[in-house]
Protein backbone atom coordinates (compact mmCIF):
# COMPACT_ATOMS: atom_id res chain seq x y z
CA UNK A 1 0.00 0.00 0.00
CA UNK A 2 1.36 3.13 -1.22
CA UNK A 3 0.38 6.42 0.65
CA UNK A 4 0.98 10.55 -0.10
CA UNK A 5 -0.08 13.59 1.29
CA UNK A 6 -1.66 16.62 -0.69
CA UNK A 7 -0.64 20.03 -0.43
CA UNK A 8 -3.57 22.68 0.83
CA UNK A 9 -2.97 22.38 4.77
CA UNK A 10 -0.54 22.11 7.23
CA UNK A 11 -0.29 18.55 7.33
CA UNK A 12 -1.94 17.98 3.71
CA UNK A 13 -4.33 15.72 2.92
CA UNK A 14 -4.05 12.22 2.95
CA UNK A 15 -4.65 10.27 -0.28
CA UNK A 16 -3.99 6.55 -1.33
CA UNK A 17 -1.93 5.57 -4.26
CA UNK A 18 -1.88 3.22 -6.60
CA UNK A 19 1.01 0.37 -7.30
CA UNK A 20 2.21 2.15 -9.84
CA UNK A 21 1.91 5.83 -8.99
CA UNK A 22 0.00 6.82 -11.34
CA UNK A 23 -4.09 7.60 -9.88
CA UNK A 24 -4.73 8.35 -6.27
CA UNK A 25 -7.96 8.65 -4.54
CA UNK A 26 -8.36 10.83 -1.19
CA UNK A 27 -9.06 8.81 2.49
CA UNK A 28 -12.28 11.04 2.51
CA UNK A 29 -14.15 9.47 5.60
CA UNK A 30 -11.13 7.15 6.46
CA UNK A 31 -8.97 9.87 7.61
CA UNK A 32 -7.71 13.39 6.87
CA UNK A 33 -4.36 12.88 6.93
CA UNK A 34 -1.92 10.86 7.48
CA UNK A 35 -1.20 11.41 11.41
CA UNK A 36 -5.05 10.99 11.53
CA UNK A 37 -4.65 7.43 9.99
CA UNK A 38 -0.93 6.86 12.37
CA UNK A 39 -2.69 7.87 15.68
CA UNK A 40 -5.87 5.27 15.00
CA UNK A 41 -3.92 2.49 12.53
CA UNK A 42 -5.41 -0.24 13.88
CA UNK A 43 -9.29 0.19 13.44
CA UNK A 44 -8.73 2.28 10.36
CA UNK A 45 -6.22 0.20 8.16
CA UNK A 46 -8.97 -2.28 7.41
CA UNK A 47 -11.32 0.20 5.88
CA UNK A 48 -7.73 1.71 3.94
CA UNK A 49 -6.91 -1.50 2.82
CA UNK A 50 -10.79 -2.01 1.07
CA UNK A 51 -10.40 1.04 -0.55
CA UNK A 52 -6.91 0.12 -1.53
CA UNK A 53 -8.50 -3.29 -3.43
CA UNK A 54 -10.79 -0.51 -5.51
CA UNK A 55 -8.68 1.54 -6.56
CA UNK A 56 -6.25 -1.56 -8.05
CA UNK A 57 -9.88 -2.96 -9.50
CA UNK A 58 -10.45 0.81 -11.08
CA UNK A 59 -13.44 0.58 -8.60
CA UNK A 60 -12.60 3.53 -6.39
CA UNK A 61 -15.01 6.39 -6.58
CA UNK A 62 -13.65 9.48 -7.13
CA UNK A 63 -9.71 8.21 -8.43
CA UNK A 64 -7.71 10.79 -10.27
CA UNK A 65 -4.57 10.97 -11.69
CA UNK A 66 -1.82 11.10 -9.26
CA UNK A 67 0.88 14.32 -9.52
CA UNK A 68 4.06 14.48 -7.55
CA UNK A 69 4.02 17.98 -8.06
CA UNK A 70 1.19 18.19 -5.97
CA UNK A 71 2.32 16.54 -2.97
CA UNK A 72 3.82 17.50 0.04
CA UNK A 73 5.71 15.45 2.01
CA UNK A 74 3.90 12.09 3.11
CA UNK A 75 4.37 13.82 6.93
CA UNK A 76 5.17 17.56 6.24
CA UNK A 77 4.88 18.08 10.47
CA UNK A 78 5.86 14.88 12.51
CA UNK A 79 5.85 14.45 15.96
CA UNK A 80 9.72 13.67 16.19
CA UNK A 81 12.29 12.77 13.58
CA UNK A 82 15.60 11.11 14.63
CA UNK A 83 18.21 10.24 12.02
CA UNK A 84 21.53 8.64 11.60
CA UNK A 85 24.93 9.00 8.95
CA UNK A 86 25.63 5.49 7.92
CA UNK A 87 28.34 3.58 5.44
CA UNK A 88 26.52 1.87 2.29
CA UNK A 89 27.94 -1.21 2.36
CA UNK A 90 26.27 -4.97 2.08
CA UNK A 91 26.53 -5.12 5.38
CA UNK A 92 22.82 -4.34 8.45
CA UNK A 93 23.35 -0.93 9.71
CA UNK A 94 22.22 -1.91 13.24
CA UNK A 95 22.73 -0.77 16.73
CA UNK A 96 26.28 0.96 16.29
CA UNK A 97 25.00 3.66 14.57
CA UNK A 98 24.96 6.91 16.61
CA UNK A 99 21.62 8.53 16.41
CA UNK A 100 20.91 12.20 16.36
CA UNK A 101 17.80 14.80 16.72
CA UNK A 102 17.10 16.03 13.07
CA UNK A 103 14.11 18.56 14.32
CA UNK A 104 15.84 21.22 12.86
CA UNK A 105 16.30 20.59 9.49
CA UNK A 106 13.72 21.81 7.06
CA UNK A 107 11.19 19.03 6.08
CA UNK A 108 10.75 19.38 1.59
CA UNK A 109 8.20 17.50 -0.50
CA UNK A 110 9.86 15.45 -3.36
CA UNK A 111 9.90 17.99 -6.05
CA UNK A 112 10.91 21.65 -4.02
CA UNK A 113 13.97 23.81 -4.92
CA UNK A 114 16.58 24.18 -2.48
CA UNK A 115 17.43 27.80 -1.57
CA UNK A 116 20.42 28.46 0.46
CA UNK A 117 21.98 31.77 1.27
CA UNK A 118 25.62 30.62 1.86
CA UNK A 119 27.49 29.77 -1.47
CA UNK A 120 31.15 30.02 0.08
CA UNK A 121 30.76 26.75 1.13
CA UNK A 122 30.28 23.03 -0.03
CA UNK A 123 27.35 21.91 -0.81
CA UNK A 124 26.35 17.81 -0.92
CA UNK A 125 23.34 15.36 -0.70
CA UNK A 126 22.85 12.35 1.48
CA UNK A 127 20.42 9.71 0.24
CA UNK A 128 18.74 7.32 2.57
CA UNK A 129 15.30 5.62 3.66
CA UNK A 130 13.43 6.80 7.06
CA UNK A 131 10.67 4.55 8.38
CA UNK A 132 7.61 6.44 10.31
CA UNK A 133 6.39 4.50 13.33
CA UNK A 134 3.60 3.42 15.69
CA UNK A 135 3.64 4.47 19.43
CA UNK A 136 6.44 2.86 20.46
CA UNK A 137 7.19 1.86 24.21
CA UNK A 138 10.31 2.78 26.44
CA UNK A 139 13.17 0.08 26.29
CA UNK A 140 11.28 -1.84 23.65
CA UNK A 141 13.74 -4.67 22.28
CA UNK A 142 14.06 -5.33 18.57
CA UNK A 143 12.48 -8.17 18.59
CA UNK A 144 9.20 -6.99 20.54
CA UNK A 145 9.45 -3.80 17.36
CA UNK A 146 9.60 -6.66 14.70
CA UNK A 147 6.56 -8.69 16.59
CA UNK A 148 4.22 -5.97 17.12
CA UNK A 149 4.95 -4.57 13.43
CA UNK A 150 5.56 -1.17 14.78
CA UNK A 151 6.95 0.13 10.92
CA UNK A 152 4.44 1.51 9.79
CA UNK A 153 5.82 3.41 6.27
CA UNK A 154 8.70 3.93 4.92
CA UNK A 155 10.15 6.44 2.93
CA UNK A 156 13.27 7.65 0.70
CA UNK A 157 14.86 10.64 1.97
CA UNK A 158 17.65 13.22 0.52
CA UNK A 159 19.66 15.38 2.99
CA UNK A 160 21.00 18.43 2.02
CA UNK A 161 24.53 19.47 3.60
CA UNK A 162 25.95 22.48 3.54
CA UNK A 163 30.03 21.11 4.04
CA UNK A 164 30.61 17.13 4.09
CA UNK A 165 27.70 15.40 5.12
CA UNK A 166 28.13 14.73 9.15
CA UNK A 167 31.39 16.52 9.50
CA UNK A 168 30.43 20.04 10.79
CA UNK A 169 28.34 20.57 14.29
CA UNK A 170 26.55 23.57 13.08
CA UNK A 171 23.16 24.03 13.85
CA UNK A 172 22.35 24.77 9.90
CA UNK A 173 24.81 21.80 8.60
CA UNK A 174 21.77 19.70 7.68
CA UNK A 175 20.02 22.66 5.74
CA UNK A 176 17.24 20.41 4.54
CA UNK A 177 15.29 17.05 4.33
CA UNK A 178 13.37 15.61 1.61
CA UNK A 179 11.21 12.91 1.44
CA UNK A 180 9.54 10.63 -1.59
CA UNK A 181 6.18 11.43 -2.46
CA UNK A 182 5.04 7.90 -1.36
CA UNK A 183 5.04 6.39 1.93
CA UNK A 184 4.78 2.58 1.98
CA UNK A 185 3.68 -0.05 4.51
CA UNK A 186 6.32 -2.89 4.42
CA UNK A 187 4.10 -5.27 2.84
CA UNK A 188 4.15 -3.22 -0.32
CA UNK A 189 7.93 -3.70 -0.71
CA UNK A 190 7.83 -7.31 -1.21
CA UNK A 191 11.47 -9.08 -1.37
CA UNK A 192 13.08 -5.89 -0.38
CA UNK A 193 11.81 -6.28 3.40
CA UNK A 194 11.76 -9.20 5.07
CA UNK A 195 10.12 -8.13 8.39
CA UNK A 196 13.19 -6.61 9.82
CA UNK A 197 16.13 -5.73 7.24
CA UNK A 198 15.19 -3.57 3.68
CA UNK A 199 17.59 -4.38 1.09
CA UNK A 200 17.44 -1.65 -1.61
CA UNK A 201 20.04 0.04 -3.72
CA UNK A 202 20.60 4.00 -3.92
CA UNK A 203 20.76 5.58 -7.46
CA UNK A 204 21.26 9.40 -7.54
CA UNK A 205 22.33 11.71 -10.37
CA UNK A 206 23.14 14.89 -11.15
CA UNK A 207 21.78 16.97 -14.20
CA UNK A 208 20.87 13.71 -14.86
CA UNK A 209 24.60 12.01 -14.71
CA UNK A 210 25.33 9.43 -12.28
CA UNK A 211 28.38 10.01 -10.42
CA UNK A 212 30.74 7.05 -9.47
CA UNK A 213 29.17 3.95 -9.34
CA UNK A 214 25.86 5.79 -9.18
CA UNK A 215 24.75 4.09 -12.14
CA UNK A 216 24.95 1.11 -10.88
CA UNK A 217 23.66 1.69 -7.71
CA UNK A 218 25.09 1.67 -3.85
CA UNK A 219 23.53 -1.43 -2.23
CA UNK A 220 22.21 -0.99 1.49
CA UNK A 221 20.71 -2.79 4.37
CA UNK A 222 19.16 -1.76 7.08
CA UNK A 223 17.91 -3.43 10.82
CA UNK A 224 15.57 -0.48 11.62
CA UNK A 225 14.01 -2.65 14.48
CA UNK A 226 17.72 -2.38 16.14
CA UNK A 227 17.94 0.98 15.12
CA UNK A 228 14.28 1.93 17.02
CA UNK A 229 15.80 -0.34 19.69
CA UNK A 230 18.22 2.15 20.61
CA UNK A 231 16.11 5.01 20.19
CA UNK A 232 13.39 4.37 22.75
CA UNK A 233 16.36 3.47 25.33
CA UNK A 234 15.95 6.31 27.34
CA UNK A 235 12.33 7.97 25.91
CA UNK A 236 9.62 6.51 23.84
CA UNK A 237 8.45 7.83 20.79
CA UNK A 238 4.90 8.92 19.19
CA UNK A 239 3.01 7.37 16.66
CA UNK A 240 4.43 9.27 13.53
CA UNK A 241 8.03 9.66 14.37
CA UNK A 242 10.38 9.48 11.85
CA UNK A 243 14.05 8.05 12.16
CA UNK A 244 15.79 7.99 8.91
CA UNK A 245 19.85 6.37 7.94
CA UNK A 246 21.48 8.53 5.64
CA UNK A 247 24.48 6.77 3.44
CA UNK A 248 27.93 9.10 3.76
CA UNK A 249 30.24 6.89 1.28
CA UNK A 250 27.11 6.49 -1.10
CA UNK A 251 27.99 7.88 -5.00
CA UNK A 252 26.06 10.91 -4.50
CA UNK A 253 27.35 11.86 -1.21
CA UNK A 254 30.70 11.31 -2.37
CA UNK A 255 30.37 13.36 -5.50
CA UNK A 256 32.07 17.14 -6.14
CA UNK A 257 30.11 19.78 -4.43
CA UNK A 258 26.88 21.42 -6.31
CA UNK A 259 26.29 24.22 -8.13
CA UNK A 260 23.44 26.50 -8.09
CA UNK A 261 21.06 25.37 -10.96
CA UNK A 262 22.20 21.92 -10.51
CA UNK A 263 19.84 19.38 -10.32
CA UNK A 264 19.61 16.26 -8.14
CA UNK A 265 17.48 13.23 -8.39
CA UNK A 266 17.20 9.86 -5.96
CA UNK A 267 15.65 6.54 -6.98
CA UNK A 268 15.91 3.91 -4.70
CA UNK A 269 15.56 0.85 -6.30
CA UNK A 270 14.45 -3.06 -4.91
CA UNK A 271 15.88 -6.01 -5.70
CA UNK A 272 13.62 -6.05 -8.98
CA UNK A 273 14.34 -3.01 -10.11
CA UNK A 274 11.48 -1.18 -9.19
CA UNK A 275 11.14 2.23 -7.57
CA UNK A 276 8.46 2.02 -5.00
CA UNK A 277 8.96 5.61 -3.70
CA UNK A 278 9.78 7.05 -6.60
CA UNK A 279 11.68 9.67 -7.85
CA UNK A 280 12.98 12.47 -5.61
CA UNK A 281 13.80 15.39 -8.37
CA UNK A 282 15.27 18.69 -6.77
CA UNK A 283 17.30 22.04 -8.07
CA UNK A 284 19.97 24.11 -5.81
CA UNK A 285 18.71 27.61 -5.84
CA UNK A 286 19.75 30.91 -4.44
CA UNK A 287 17.83 32.40 -1.38
CA UNK A 288 16.43 35.73 -2.07
CA UNK A 289 16.02 37.87 1.19
CA UNK A 290 12.69 39.51 1.96
CA UNK A 291 12.00 42.86 1.78
CA UNK A 292 10.22 43.83 5.05
CA UNK A 293 6.75 45.17 4.05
Amino acid sequence: MKLASLGGSGDGRLVLVDAGLTRCVRTTGIAGTLQDLLDDWDRLMPRLRDLDSALDAYQAKGAEEFAVTRCTAPLPRPPARLDALADSSPSPVGPSVMLRDAGGAEVLSATADVAVARTTVAIRCCPGIAVVTADVPLQSTADDIHRRKDIRLLVATNQWWLGTPGASAEFDANRATAFSASAVTPDGLGSAWDGRLLRVSLHGAVNGTAPGTGAVGDEVWCDFPALIEKAVRNRPLRAGTVLGVSFTDSSLAKAPPLALGDRVTIDVRDPGGHSPFGVISQRLSRAHRSTPG
